[in-house]
């Protein structure tokens, strides 16, 4: 079980080092609160979950109908490391640097959606599917 444990490792190692960018995510104290339609958020004092390095890979671009309104919606992969806890869907994830030269202007400050957790086989990250809706378009 050493080699494995040892291959476990240098996996959860390369990725660690690959999560140039940071990011913070953030939830209600209590529970999730009450979600604010109006302004995409929820209402109460949030509470920090995680806030450390992590990797912003974008995964796709979608647009809905919504009120009446057409809506830009962006697909994000977002990997931590196996360490992070207390994740769950609904919180809130803002992006606050990022190292990527291809990333969108605006991404630095982009609060986004955790919609899914998943692990990868080896522990060595965590990934979590966000959306960003960027409004009308």
């Amino acid at each position: 079980m050493t080699i494995f444990r040892d291959a476990e490792a240098a996996l959860a190692a390369e990725w660690l080092a690959a999560m140039d960018d940071t990011c913070t995510v953030r939830t209600n104290a209590a529970g999730q609160g009450t979600y604010n339609p109006a302004t995409r958020t929820y209402d109460g004092t949030p509470s920090t979950v995680y806030a450390g390095v992590c990797l912003v890979r974008p995964r796709g671009h979608t647009s809905t109908d919504r009120a009446e309104a057409q809506h830009e919606v962006v697909d994000y992969d977002v990997y931590l490391p196996p360490t992070a806890t207390g994740l769950a869907p609904d919180q809130q994830l803002t992006v606050d640097t990022t190292a990527s030269a291809t990333a969108p202007a605006d991404l630095v400050g982009a609060v986004l959606t955790v919609m899914e957790i998943g692990l990868d086989t080896y522990n060595a990250r965590i990934r979590l599917g966000c959306t960003l809706d960027r409004g009308t378009g």
